[in-house]
């Protein structure tokens, strides 16, 4: 994840660690200038409460933790803080600044999306994947057709994905599943669905899981191992339509196909090119 990101959407501050976070992400340009000293005399904090801060940010230490703000810096300065994102348009605007308001609402949502990825996790989650027997994707509302399109770019290279739609079969699908499996939950905010109770079912049957979720879920609470997070800029009621949410997610689905083609690309592209042969002799 963009280091500067994930200082805004961390909720497991100290209150001394937040002292620091509030004064990197004001003072991220000039934060590889500075020395310890400079940061916990600054912060009125301690040497030991910055290192366990930079250990919270996933860095190996001092000179890390710099080159990864400097790394990350661009990306999070090219987020527009001021978009509305659940009204990106108002009424009375021409059909021109209507379509520039979306291509912009676009835009930083995949760029939010972008920075909210953890490509350290994700390393481990492809090969989790690659070795099931089986995915089955949980969730629910709006959120279905998007996993049924991944299920379906999924069986045009001849892997098994299952979208379980109803209550009862989605509890089936979880009480019915193993170690051999693996599981997708997505929900931006456990609203809509049997995150909870699927998750728990999951857990007894040793289902490894991936929560797709807003930030602001924790992947332990629903027994989830890897975790990808949805842009997080809108309201879930207040608001035009879900522009922001809709395409997170298919750009995050899109990744973990664009990821798992890759792990064997020649084959997967001709098992594809062949099927379509196939079906239209």
């Amino acid at each position: 994840m963009n280091i500067l990101k994930d200082m805004t959407t961390k909720r497991d501050f100290t209150p001394s660690e937040q002292l620091i976070a509030d004064y990197i992400l004001k003072h991220f340009n000039t934060v590889n200038q500075c020395s310890i000293k400079d940061i916990i005399t600054v912060c009125h904090v301690s040497s030991a409460t910055l290192y366990r801060f930079i250990e919270k940010m996933d860095c190996y230490g001092f000179q890390d933790f710099k080159a990864k703000i400097l790394e990350d810096k661009e990306d999070f300065l090219k987020e527009n803080r001021k978009l509305d994102f659940d009204f990106p348009f108002q009424k009375d605007q021409t059909e021109k600044e209507i379509i520039d308001a979306i291509c912009l609402d676009y835009e930083q949502t995949l760029l939010s999306t972008k920075n909210l990825f953890d490509f350290r996790q994700f390393k481990q989650l492809i090969p989790k994947m690659k070795q099931s027997e089986e995915i089955n994707i949980y969730t629910s509302a709006g959120n279905l057709s998007f996993a049924q399109n991944f299920k379906f770019q999924m069986q045009e290279i001849g892997v098994n994905v299952t979208v379980p739609v109803e209550e009862y079969e989605q509890r089936l699908c979880a009480s019915q599943s193993d170690s051999r499996k693996f599981a997708v939950m997505i929900t931006y905010g456990g609203r809509g669905l049997l995150a909870s109770a699927l998750s728990k079912i999951l857990h007894c049957n040793q289902t490894p899981v991936l929560l797709i979720s807003s930030p602001e879920m924790k992947k332990e609470t629903y027994y989830a191992e890897y975790q990808l997070y949805l842009s997080h800029r809108e309201n879930h009621f207040n608001k035009i339509s879900s522009f922001s949410t809709r395409l997170s997610l298919l750009f995050l689905l899109d990744i973990l196909y664009g990821c798992y083609f890759t792990t064997d690309y020649d084959t997967y592209l001709n098992r594809k090119i062949s099927y379509y042969k196939m079906i239209r002799m």
